[in-house]
């Protein structure tokens, strides 16, 4: 059995939203700029739901991070239901605490507003202490822990949730989901959000119809012995009740 060990821990969502004007839009430039994290956080990732803008991103002082003009927003950012959702950036970025990222977007082809998602991971103290796994800590098939976004078909449905408490440690490898557009926050065993605001959930949760139906998180997250995730939904339109599925595993010896 592979003994490798994996470096667990929590990763951070950042969205931004893109309020491009579809086809009376074309040729038109927008900006997408984030919420500031709470702590330091290093981004290694990204998705979105926009196919031909063309995108610069640069830092809290203007300078371009990733590109020195406008590409093509796919090179940098993964697209919901593809063999890579979550495009991996060659050099990742640190974006310190109250730090914000600034995205200039042009609508090549008239496109409808859409919204980019950065992929990060809290970079702290206390990440330092989190636990590592080796294969043989982990026992049994994996199993879902649901968190139902109780929706009622309107957009004024905003809902909270948690998962049953479990009595062994739980890790948690990603998501799965039901839902199209709702909006979701989650929040770790400690309390603390994933997200710097509400998130669209395709950035972290797969669907049946994706080429991979589950979402591997860049990090899995150990939910210790009683411990919970909470979550908040956001109806931006009018879906149906839905849920996302943590996809897990319990631990052994813990």
């Amino acid at each position: 059995m592979d003994n490798a060990v994996i470096q667990t821990g929590s990763c951070y969502w950042m969205p931004a939203d893109v309020g491009l004007s579809g086809a009376d839009g074309v040729g038109e430039t927008k900006t997408a700029i984030v919420k500031a994290p709470r702590t330091d956080i290093d981004i290694i990732g990204g998705v979105t739901d926009l196919f031909n803008a063309q995108v610069l991103v640069t830092d809290v002082k203007g300078l371009p991070l990733w590109s020195e003009s406008l590409v093509p927003i796919l090179a940098l950012f993964g697209t919901r239901d593809s063999a890579e959702p979550v495009r991996l950036l060659k050099r990742q970025q640190r974006l310190t605490t109250n730090g914000r990222l600034r995205a200039e977007i042009l609508n090549v082809i008239g496109e409808s507003g859409g919204t980019l998602v950065y992929v990060g991971l809290p970079n702290e103290e206390r990440s330092k202490t989190e636990p590592t796994l080796t294969d043989p800590h982990l026992i049994g098939e994996p199993f879902f822990l649901q968190l139902g976004s109780k929706f009622t078909s309107s957009a004024l449905d905003h809902t909270s949730g948690e998962t049953n408490p479990q009595d062994d440690p739980i890790v948690v490898w990603g998501a799965i989901t039901d839902l199209n557009s709702a909006l979701v926050r989650l929040y770790g065993a400690d309390g603390t959000p994933w997200m710097s605001d509400f998130t669209p959930v395709w950035a972290l949760a797969g669907r049946p119809a994706g080429v991979y139906p589950v979402m591997d998180w860049l990090r899995p997250y150990v939910i210790p012995p009683g411990g919970i995730i909470k979550s908040e939904f956001q109806n931006p339109g009018s879906e149906p009740d839905g849920s996302v599925y943590l996809v897990c595993q319990r631990m052994a010896g813990k």
